[in-house]
């Protein structure tokens, strides 16, 4: 039913589908091993947070959380689903993949809601974060895999810590201390950035590192 409307169109026919057929299992054995502890849950919800920034201005930051669980303690976990390889925890930690850790920070201060919804359990949150995973979609005999990127103890501290280094680093951009950088940690990234063209990445690239044009 919710692969209706699309499943004429060619990627969805040669490769989701296909792929979603052979993670059936794996998902109904997933879901039925967590249901126990779950009160509600929520998809595709959005979150906005209003940050005060030390020269008084205020910015908003915005997410949209893939899965939202409300757990039977009161607590909430956030939930990334990834079809290819999540974040590892160094990079999480390095700030790399800050998502799910300003998800968590977000959510303790702020509700995660479904707009337009018609259902009456529409807002979850704001509440503790108990946890934060990353859920790779790979169907194999372990079935779907679920990574916490901290313990419970550690994730309040890590999140308020990305939340501060978020706002530190907007504020750095809007009194002129901090650089706008086009790619922040090239080592990692696969695609092309948006403000490439801005730093002439393709000029330096076949430049070549630091060479001079008219040297041989």
């Amino acid at each position: 039913a919710v692969f209706a409307d699309v499943i004429d169109e060619p990627d969805v026919q040669g490769f989701w589908w296909p792929r979603f057929v052979d993670l059936i299992p794996a998902i109904v054995a997933w879901e039925q091993a967590r249901r126990g502890a779950i009160l509600h849950v929520g998809t595709e919800l959005r979150i906005k947070l209003q940050l005060r920034l030390p020269d008084g201005a205020e910015v908003s930051l915005s997410a949209r959380a893939d899965r939202i669980e409300e757990r039977l303690d009161g607590t909430l976990a956030i939930l990334d689903f990834k079809t290819g390889t999540p974040p590892s925890k160094p990079q999480i930690k390095a700030g790399l993949a800050p998502q799910l850790l300003l998800e968590s920070a977000m959510g303790a201060l702020a509700p995660f809601t479904t707009p337009g919804a018609t259902s009456a359990h529409v807002s979850f949150g704001p509440a503790v974060i108990s946890s934060a995973s990353y859920v790779a979609l790979k169907a194999d005999a372990d079935g779907l895999q679920s990574s916490e990127i901290a313990t419970p103890e550690d994730l309040a501290r890590l999140s308020a810590e990305c939340l501060a280094g978020f706002t530190d680093m907007v504020a750095g951009f809007r009194s002129g201390e901090r650089p706008f950088t086009s790619r922040f940690a090239p080592q990692f990234m696969r695609y092309a950035g948006d403000f490439d063209h801005l730093a002439r990445v393709k000029e330096w690239s076949l430049s070549g590192e630091g060479a001079d044009e008219d040297s041989p």
